[in-house]
């Protein structure tokens, strides 16, 4: 029924969603034997205001050949012929939906954030191959650990876009220092390093709380998203933030140098939001409070 069938996944968000997405398509292409295309067509122009403008940042995990050559245009046509020929274009309704299973033959597009933690362990030796390949990302992979503790602090539009605030919430500050102290005894360690989207507001909060003795905090500020990425994923113990830049980077961390992750609780701001398949069991969750 899919032979020679092509189906284009419109990427959305950051570096954490695209990575779902790949993960995604990668199990698309290998359950049903489809051809999958990624199309890359920028926020601005799904015209939403709980998106946030972002880089096709996963360009050396994807084939030239995966590349998707349609327009919003072409999408758009797409999407309003599925009024009329059911299942051409798909959506995730859910978190943690099994959208494989509305897909017919008749499919050309799925669109969805596709964040499922079962996706990303049946794809792990194709994305464990690409990550070892990538430019700016093989170091997740051939780096040895860091006997340290990396914690993510989330701002951006968690602060800055009331509705994106509203939906994710802003974690206050006393989830992530207790959690780091926590981490820090569990493992013997002395070292931190921060990671965040707004390094300057990060280090002076999270310092400011910071009531441990002799402990050696850092940050990089001149890392770029892809260098804060491999920090997080190379480090020991893992404070997470609710967001998936860094629950790649702790997924990675765990499976590949064995790391020690803290993740927050509930991941969206409103706790009756179903995240059932988000976050591995191996993983300490622990509650937050909102700024």
């Amino acid at each position: 029924m899919f032979e020679k069938q092509t189906i284009h996944i419109p990427m959305i968000g950051g570096l954490g969603n695209q990575l779902f997405q790949l993960a995604f398509g990668l199990k698309l292409s290998t359950a049903i034997g489809v051809n999958v295309k990624y199309a890359f067509l920028g926020p601005e122009k799904w015209s939403r205001k709980d998106l946030t403008t972002r880089a096709f940042l996963i360009e050396d995990l994807v084939q030239e050949s995966e590349l998707s050559p349609v327009t919003i245009r072409s999408l758009a046509l797409r999407r309003c012929a599925s009024k009329f020929l059911t299942n051409l274009w798909v959506s995730e309704t859910t978190f943690g939906e099994d959208v494989l299973n509305k897909i017919t033959g008749q499919t050309r597009v799925v669109q969805g954030y596709f964040q499922d933690y079962r996706t990303v362990e049946s794809v792990k030796a194709e994305l464990t191959v690409r990550l070892s390949n990538s430019s700016k990302l093989s170091k997740v992979i051939t780096q040895h650990p860091v006997n340290r503790v990396a914690v993510h602090l989330r701002y951006g539009d968690y602060l800055s876009n009331s509705i994106v605030r509203k939906f994710h919430g802003l974690t206050d500050i006393s989830y992530y220092v207790s959690s780091v102290i926590s981490l820090l005894n569990e493992l013997s360690l002395n070292e931190v390093i921060i990671v965040s989207d707004d390094k300057t507001r990060a280090t002076q909060e999270f310092s400011k709380n910071f009531y441990l003795k002799g402990v050696k905090i850092s940050t990089d500020v001149t890392a770029t998203e892809a260098e804060d990425f491999v920090a997080l994923a190379i480090s020991k113990g893992i404070v997470m933030s609710n967001s998936t830049f860094s629950w790649w980077a702790s997924w990675i961390a765990e499976f590949q140098h064995g790391a020690r992750i803290i993740c927050p609780s509930p991941w969206f701001s409103n706790p009756q939001t179903q995240v059932a398949g988000l976050l591995p069991k191996s993983w300490t969750v622990t509650e937050r409070t909102y700024s």
